[in-house]
């Protein structure tokens, strides 16, 4: 029995359709993969910048573009579609939204060294204290001056705040400024002799539990950080840790 032309015309019509479903399934596959590479590799970068965030601002660098390399190149050979691409690049992983966690890792790591030197425990990152950081930080983008905050949280809060020339300063070098008068600052007496220890002393204080920082580059191109601390420290005449006695 012979098949008609219409036979062959909805013989084709199937294939065609057969072929677009194994086209659609394929395509699909491949999307999936476009997305897991990226979803992987952000993994990877998180667990990486937890260990080894502080080490090195050459190696973050590299592997910030890296990450970008292969997310874009996993996208680009998977989809069939550049819209496409461009689309899940915007929505899937923001390289931008990895700084801010960077910067909070380097905040409290640079703390919680200083306050182990001298045997008191860590603190703990607090949002809210962030946020008031950040609002209290952006008041001064214009000018970018060493003013501490006004208001009746200023006294509730512990503060610390840092201007550098320029935006070459990361949080690591922030909390290193305050650290650094240490030198000055003599645990016997509960004295300083240089220019200022309480951005120290306020690191190190004992019953400070947690803290919340910012850090932006103000109009004049020139860095501005602040951080809150709750419960604050540097109370008159009060030592910031009690040192353990010497034994003989």
């Amino acid at each position: 029995m012979m098949k008609s032309y219409g036979d062959k015309l909805e013989k084709e019509k199937s294939d065609d359709t057969s072929s677009m479903g194994i086209t659609v399934i394929v395509k699909e596959r491949r999307l999936r993969v476009a997305i897991a590479i990226p979803m992987v590799f952000s993994l990877l970068w998180s667990h990486w910048r937890t260990l080894f965030v502080s080490k090195s601002k050459r190696m973050k660098s590299f592997a910030s573009k890296f990450l970008v390399l292969v997310f874009s190149v996993s996208i680009f050979m998977n989809c069939g579609s550049s819209t496409m691409a461009l689309s899940l690049m915007n929505s899937s992983i923001n390289i931008e939204s990895i700084k801010p966690a960077i910067t909070i890792s380097q905040f409290i790591t640079s703390h919680n060294a200083a306050r182990r030197v001298i045997g008191v425990p860590p603190l703990s990152w607090d949002s809210k204290l962030a946020t008031f950081a950040r609002v209290y930080a952006n008041q001064r983008r214009k000018d970018c001056l060493l003013i501490h905050s006004p208001g009746e949280y200023r006294y509730a809060y512990g503060e610390n705040i840092f201007w550098g020339k320029g935006r070459r300063w990361i949080a690591t070098d922030v909390v290193a400024s305050w650290v650094a008068e240490k030198q000055w600052y003599h645990y016997n007496t509960n004295s300083c002799s240089g220019p200022d220890c309480t951005h120290y002393t306020q690191i190190v204080w004992r019953t400070t539990k947690r803290v919340g920082c910012a850090k932006i580059v103000c109009d004049s191109g020139d860095s501005f950080a602040v951080c809150e601390y709750y419960p604050p420290g540097n109370y008159i005449g009060a030592r910031p840790y009690i040192q353990p006695d010497k034994k003989p």
